[in-house]
């Protein structure tokens, strides 16, 4: 029996190797051996994702259609069906759409697999003694009850003891939902297994089952955990095929045969294998320290115990850790509004009978094992809390959790309220027991617990320092330590106490319940910080630096601006407030140092510079917490700072938190003779050094400083990058690089403007705003670019030549070079403004929308259509045009509406007289014509033959109508022509059209590496429309309706983009791509070809706005591409002998003075051109697919290298000075309007973004 080679491979592999034939023909039987045997590497996470098919799928159904049957992802596969009122759930299913069951009791209404002669029956393992899995999402609207306890998930076998087959549905029995599975054998004898699954109304849930041959073992999953497994030995897997005992087609949310009971809920991503998946389960990993997942709904990860939603509305409480226990609900126990959904209400009171309490068994599983585990364990528990009533004098006690049965246990562990008579307070009390036999008790007067109001409470037993501590929203409010002390689980193990957890109230006598609402409780084996998640990292330009901080934003963890002196007991002089934590981070003065008026902002730090070690400041007690939480942090260090004396001390300190460790930070500045080594001089080396405890990193610039001028200087560590950054005055000035590292805190206090340890000079100047902040901020100007608002145009030029967000004499002196050196000349001279008189809502050529559509394209592409940049879809085939035409409507987008006579053909054309001609195609307009969706008339039957003077009757005569009957609007009317036409065919039949679109078919065409086949096409276009008809409008019509070869595949996007571009370059304004059909000739790289338009398209008409440039942009001719190397041409030989140039662009300029260069290359190898032509002054160029900066050049010309079929473009503005014109933007000279508008912004210094001007 094979299942004997398969559940023996490893011995077989043994043993060939016993015998040394290492030969290649062994070889390759050992790799069949391991095939056979199914050897997994690795446990399969892919579930988690929306699936795809694999070598061994058998079915994918991903339910992404939105009506009509759904389709089989693999090749060839068979559809499922809808039957009754089984349907859709458009946007509602786990991954996009899914389907919907409505769990009815009819056995009417179900999905089904298409027979197609038999051939469903076949939908199952085929192989002999095969393995299987099944592996659904689901989403339940209803779950089982007493009335109609069965739900059926799917179904292969009709009978829940199969003889051949499978079958999976859900079960209530005794208050529990179970999962039941089960498969037909050979022997007749089905295999079964059955257990409790957790589920919850309107939540996914990943269900499997799987069938092992190698194993005999079937086993179920839910979300990737095992739930349970049987094994039967020699039971071989009989499938439910044409042929055997049992065929049976596949039927999803319903039984097969006889009413069963439907699932009432949603299905998606439906996966039948031929192997046995090994699931592998979605489980978070969590360290001891700080955890954030207490502010969202929690989720269970590798230290859970138990997790309790309360997401029920009735019955018992199901723990959401797979095969976990319930926690019954006993008294006058119930459900409210919980934090996350539903909740646990629990009535107060001293009645000992209302409360809930875990299982004490079932399937093995003990209740009272619930509780952490080891030698010496760690143990969290963390709950949210809505007090109704509070404890009082009369109602001391409330309990929340309790897993000891004792305020002085011995193991276990409690949680409580209780009121105090003697201060008229509430505090929260948490007990644990010991090995020692003794309790370990943290408490605190909880002041912030309000009714009504939700509060999260967590207790903690961290067996590394032996301490107890209470968390009350992310903040630690209470903690006890008992050097030695070792908690004791209640548990089956300890030999000491048993007792199953109990929510609500005391285990045993009477207590006094929890009053109000409760939610979310988690049991951890971890010792967690339940602190507050720190602020997502701020990433981009950050200037609040030029202003005076205040301290409000969320990531500052320590800030002194010296607002105000301080007297204190400490130090020998005055201290400065931290303005985010008052006294705790106080910077005490020792020695000389001042707090005086003449700071940055407002008052300021002054230090004297000397070197006696006694004058220095200092954080005392708190300093040592002065650095950012977490693991792997970022950090920010900054300060304003004046010198007094700039070619003076050898070394001034600024910050130290670090002294001789490796962590901590320090800032200094260090001299460094750059010049004559006898001679001082005013240059100093800035210094920024953190470190993980064991290495640091430093980063540091020799910087020219001016005497008596305020600097910002900063330091920062991005924990996202591993990257430490050095800034000054807003400039960036290095930056090192430390892959991996996470920087840590010293255990040192704070010193700022003096070293630790040791004395060295201390900082001879002024500082002010010194901060510490938990994020890697980007202390850069970026005045220049536009992800900052420009409060004001004029700020061109700064202290290191850029903008500096400041509008001042750099600008004022950078304005009059350039006037005084030159203009432009007319090279930024703006275009006619072409658009005007164009409709806004309407496709070119009577609007000002780019037209950019697919034929046919269908669910579920034409959702994303609107978004990926294109604006219209349609025409489509079939004896109804407009069959998408309302959802072209609701999706905002254009449509392309077939009309002609149907029945007619080409090949064999019979021409119908006029007045039938008329009277259809006028009638077919009449019906839509006030649908203005509509943008263009397509013309059935296409490809009429040019020298078939009948044919070009029916064509002049139709084209006649159709304008005869929409002279209100005027829509072009066009008919698709073939890719062998050239000029003078098309010539024939364009003067009967209004846009002239022939096939742009360049594989299909045999010219696959001979590109250039789209550059030809459009010039045929445009010749024929020159010939016959000049008001004409050429479009490209690009193809996507067949697979390449796998091994080009990759050159799809390239293809896409290289023959789109290359089309517009040369004349084309508009596109219309065949096809969007999803047909069989495209399934492998449909999405390559799609995503690789969509490129295209949303270039055009996204925020680059590009098609506005082709259709209204200005062609100009004074910029020259010269082939510096590479091929200089490209060619063709069908349809017809053709060269033309390798390099092919376009030179436009917009209505704003902007210069658009387009560029192709559409030779198979690397080409370099010069460009040239540009002004000599100052330009700025953008690299628009590239990047969104400008680059500054100077000089004429520059060089590029284009790769193979590339696509370059290129925006060209004037440089930082011409800032204004005649009518308030850039004009492309330098003249008085850009004066003007300097001094007035300069003057007025209008500031929305409250930065500085000066």
């Amino acid at each position: 029996m094979l299942s004997y080679v398969l559940e023996n491979c490893a011995k077989i592999l043994l043993e060939i190797d016993m015998y040394n034939k290492i030969r290649m023909t062994l070889l390759f039987a050992m790799l069949l051996i391991i095939s056979t045997c199914q050897i997994s590497l690795a446990s399969y996470s892919d579930w988690q994702s929306e699936e795809t098919v694999d070598s061994d799928t058998i079915g994918l159904w991903h339910w992404n259609e939105s009506s009509g049957n759904a389709a089989n992802s693999v090749i060839g596969g068979l559809s499922l069906y809808p039957n009754g009122i089984a349907d859709y759930s458009v946007g509602g299913g786990k991954f996009g759409n899914g389907a919907n069951c409505p769990g009815t009791i009819t056995g009417t209404d179900y999905w089904q697999i298409s027979n197609d002669s038999n051939n469903g029956y076949n939908l199952d393992a085929l192989e002999s003694d095969a393995s299987l899995s099944v592996a659904v999402w689901i989403k339940p609207d209803v779950l089982p009850t007493t009335e109609n306890p069965r739900q059926v998930l799917v179904d292969k076998a009709y009978s829940t003891d199969p003889n051949a087959g499978y079958t999976m549905y859900l079960w209530y029995a005794s208050g529990v939902t179970y999962l039941k599975v089960a498969i037909g054998t050979t022997s007749g004898t089905p295999v079964k297994e059955s257990r409790v699954v957790y589920l919850y109304l309107g939540k996914w849930s990943h269900i499997a089952m799987t069938w092992n041959a190698a194993t005999d073992t079937l086993k179920v999953y839910q979300d990737g955990s095992l739930l349970g497994s049987t094994a039967s030995a020699g039971s071989v897997y009989a499938p439910s095929i044409q042929g055997s005992t049992n065929p049976r087609v596949l039927r999803i949310g319903e039984r097969l045969g006889t009413v069963y009971g439907g699932f009432s809920g949603k299905v998606d991503d439906l996966k039948i294998s031929k192997i046995a998946v090994d699931y592998a389960p979605y489980i978070p990993v969590v360290e001891d320290g700080d955890y954030y997942g207490w502010v969202n709904e929690e989720i269970v990860d590798d230290k859970t115990i138990g997790l309790w939603h309360w997401n029920e509305s009735s019955g018992n409480a199901n723990s959401a850790v797979p095969g976990g226990l319930p926690l019954y609900r006993y008294g006058l126990m119930g459900y409210d509004v919980g934090k996350f959904g539903n909740g646990a209400l629990c009535p107060g009171g001293a009645a000992s009978t209302d409360y809930w309490q875990i299982a004490n068994n079932i399937g093995g599983m003990w209740g009272v094992d619930m509780d952490s585990a080891g030698s010496d364990p760690n143990l969290s528990i963390g709950v949210w809390v809505k007090p109704n009533q509070l404890p009082t004098s009369a109602s001391p006690r409330q309990m929340i959790f309790d897993k000891a049965n004792s305020h002085a246990p011995i193991a276990g562990y409690q949680m409580y309220l209780w009121y105090e008579n003697s201060n008229s307070s509430v505090y929260l009390r948490a007990v644990i027991g010991t090995t020692a036999g003794a309790r370990v008790q943290a408490q605190t007067n909880i002041t912030n617990l309000t009714v009504g109001q939700w509060t999260h409470l967590a207790m903690v037993w961290d067996a590394d320092d032996d301490t107890l501590r209470l968390y009350e929203d992310g903040a630690q409010i209470a903690a006890a330590t008992d050097a030695g002390k070792i908690y004791r689980p209640s548990d089956g193990y300890n030999g000491a106490t048993m007792y199953l957890l109990r929510v609500g109230n005391r285990i045993g006598s009477a207590f006094g319940t929890f009053n109000g609402v409760i939610d979310d409780l988690k049991v951890s084996r971890a010792a967690l910080k339940y602190v507050l998640p720190p602020p997502p990292p701020v990433t981009g330009p950050y200037y609040d630096w030029l202003n005076d901080y205040n301290g409000t934003d969320a990531y500052s963890v320590a800030l002194w601006n010296f607002d105000t002196p301080h007297a204190s007991g400490l130090g020998t002089g005055q201290s400065a407030k931290d303005v985010i934590t008052g006294d705790t981070q106080k910077l005490y003065l020792y020695g000389s140092p001042t707090i005086v008026t003449e700071g940055k902002f407002s008052w300021g730090l002054h230090l004297p510079g000397d070197q006696n070690g006694l004058d220095y400041t200092q954080v005392i007690g708190g300093g040592a917490g002065i650095f950012p939480s977490g693991s792997d942090s970022s950090l920010s260090v900054e300060c304003w700072l004046n010198i007094n004396d700039v070619s003076g001390q050898s070394i001034q300190y600024i910050f130290d938190k670090q002294y001789a460790d490796k962590n901590g930070f320090k800032m200094y500045l260090s001299r460094d003779q750059i010049a004559d080594p006898g001679i001082a001089t005013p240059d100093y080396r800035l210094h920024f050094v953190t470190g993980d405890g064991t290495t640091t990193v430093g980063v540091s610039e020799v910087l020219s400083w001016e005497q008596g001028k305020w600097y910002h200087v900063a330091g920062t560590w991005d924990a996202n990058s591993d990257t430490a950054k050095l800034y000054r005055s807003g400039n960036l000035v290095a930056a090192v690089s430390s892959p991996g590292m996470q920087i840590a805190n010293s255990t040192q206090n704070l010193r700022v403007g003096q070293r630790l340890g040791a004395a060295y000079w201390t900082f001879d100047g002024t500082i002010d705003n010194a901060r510490i902040s938990n994020n890697a901020y980007n202390y850069s100007f970026d005045c220049d670019l536009a992800n900052l608002p420009m409060w004001s145009q004029g700020d061109i030029s700064g202290p290191e030549g850029q903008p500096d967000c400041y509008i001042d004499f750099y600008d004022v002196a950078l304005l009059a070079e350039e006037w005084l050196n030159g203009e432009y000349g007319s090279f930024f001279d703006a275009a006619p403004d072409y658009s005007v008189g164009y409709d806004d809502d309407k496709l070119y050529p009577n609007g000002k929308i780019f037209g950019f559509s697919f034929y046919s394209v269908t669910e579920p592409d034409i959702y994303n259509l609107k978004n990926d940049g294109f604006t219209a879809m349609g025409p489509y085939y079939g004896s109804t045009p407009g069959n998408y035409l309302d959802e072209a409507n609701s999706l905002g987008l254009k449509y392309f509406y077939h009309v002609g006579m149907t029945g007619l053909d080409p090949e064999n054309f019979v021409l119908p007289s006029d007045s039938e001609i008329q009277s259809a195609v006028t009638a077919q307009v009449n019906a839509v014509k006030n649908d203005n969706t509509i943008a263009v008339w397509a013309i059935q039957p296409e490809e009429l033959k040019y020298n078939q003077p009948n044919q070009m009757h029916y064509l002049q005569v139709a084209a006649d109508a159709i304008r005869a009957a929409d002279s209100a609007q005027g829509r072009p009317v066009w008919m698709y022509e073939t890719n062998n036409r050239t000029d003078d065919h098309l010539a024939v039949s364009v003067a009967h059209q209004d846009l002239c679109g022939k096939g742009m078919y360049t594989n299909f065409t045999g010219n696959q590496n001979n590109r250039i086949y789209c550059k030809w096409t459009i010039e045929q276009e445009l010749n024929a429309i020159g010939l016959s008809n000049p008001s004409a409008t050429a479009i490209a019509v690009p193809e996507m309706f067949v697979d390449p070869d796998a091994q080009f595949a990759y050159l799809i996007p390239i293809w896409a983009r290289h023959d789109v571009y290359l089309s517009l370059i040369t004349g084309a304004k508009g596109v219309e791509i065949f096809s969007g059909w999803r047909r069989p000739e495209l399934t492998n790289y449909f999405d390559e070809y799609y995503q690789g338009y969509a490129s295209v398209a949303r270039e055009l008409n996204g925020d680059l706005n590009l098609g506005h440039v082709f259709l209204f942009g200005q062609r100009r001719s004074d910029i020259s591409v010269t082939i510096m190397s590479g091929p200089a041409t490209a060619s063709m030989t069908t349809p017809e002998a053709y060269t033309a140039s390798s390099i092919n662009y376009a030179n436009i300029a917009d209505t704003t003075g902007a210069r658009y260069l387009f560029l192709v290359n559409s030779a198979n190898s690397d080409v370099t051109v010069n460009i040239s032509g540009l002004p000599t002054e100052t330009i700025r160029r953008q690299d628009i697919f590239d990047s969104t900066d400008y680059a500054a050049m100077n000089g004429d010309n520059f060089s590029v290298t284009l790769a193979p079929l590339a696509v370059k473009c290129y925006r060209f503005v004037p440089g930082g000075a011409d800032i204004s014109g005649p009518t308030g933007i850039s004009d492309g000279k330098i003249n008085m309007f850009d004066f003007a508008t300097m001094a007035e912004n300069w003057m007025e210094c209008e500031n929305p973004e409250d930065l500085q001007c000066q």
